[in-house]
C-alpha cells in the first residue's frame, strides 16, 4: 500500500531536491518513506474498530509550503481524526505537544480554547493556548522525522483513562525557508 500511495501521489517528482544528487541518497529518501507509511499502516490496523479481514481506509495530502505567508495551521490545535501521521520530507517538522510534558506541567495548554477560541488573532491565540509559552514544553520535529499525532476522536472514543488528543502546529517558516508535507489520516467513515 505505501509505494502505491508514493507513485499515485507523483511523491518522486515532490521529492526530487536539489541537495539529494545521488542516486543511493534519493533511493535511501523513498526507501525511508515507504517504511515510514508501511509502520504507519500497521499502527492504523491495531487502532482500527474494524472487523480482522477489513482495512481502514486513509487519506493521504502532500502540501507545500513557502515563507511565513505559506505557514498553514500556525495555530495551535487538535485533529479531528484519530490518528495522524505527519512527516516533513523537505523542512522542519511540526511542533508538538507530547502527553507526557502537559501531565508534567498541568495548566500548560488551555484545553477549552484548543479548536473553540474565538479569537482572529494568531499570535494572541496561540499566548491564550499555552498560558506559559512553548519553551520547555513543545517539541519541535526535525526534517524527516514521523510524528504519529492522536486526534479527537481517538481521544472521545477511550473507554478507561483517556490519552489526550496531542495539541501541534506548524513550524515559523522564513521568509525564503520550504517545507513539503506528508500528512495521512485513518478515515473513521464515508
Amino acid at each position: 500500500g505505501a509505494e502505491l500511495l508514493l507513485q499515485k501521489y507523483q511523491a518522486n517528482s515532490i521529492i526530487s531536491n536539489p541537495r539529494v544528487d545521488d542516486d543511493a541518497e534519493y533511493s535511501k529518501m523513498m526507501e525511508y518513506i515507504t517504511n515510514v507509511l508501511c509502520l504507519f499502516q500497521e499502527s492504523a490496523i491495531g487502532k482500527s474498530e474494524l472487523g480482522k479481514n477489513e482495512l481502514p481506509l486513509y487519506r493521504a495530502r502532500i502540501v507545500s509550503s513557502w515563507g511565513k505567508v505559506g505557514q498553514k495551521c500556525p495555530r495551535w490545535h487538535v485533529d479531528h481524526t484519530s490518528l495522524r501521521l505527519v512527516l516533513s520530507i523537505v523542512g522542519p517538522g511540526c511542533r508538538f505537544i507530547p502527553n507526557e510534558k502537559e501531565d508534567s506541567y498541568p495548566g500548560c495548554v488551555d484545553r477549552k480554547a484548543l479548536n473553540e477560541l474565538d479569537e482572529d488573532d494568531t499570535r494572541r491565540a496561540n499566548t491564550l493556548i499555552l498560558p506559559w509559552g512553548e519553551d520547555g514544553i513543545a517539541v519541535q520535529a526535525r526534517p524527516g522525522d514521523a510524528v504519529l499525532i492522536l486526534g479527537r476522536a481517538w481521544e472521545e472514543s477511550q473507554d478507561g483513562p483517556t490519552i489526550k488528543a496531542a495539541p501541534h502546529r506548524s513550524p515559523d517558516l522564513g521568509n525564503n525557508e520550504f517545507r513539503v508535507l506528508l500528512t495521512v489520516d485513518i478515515v473513521e467513515s464515508l
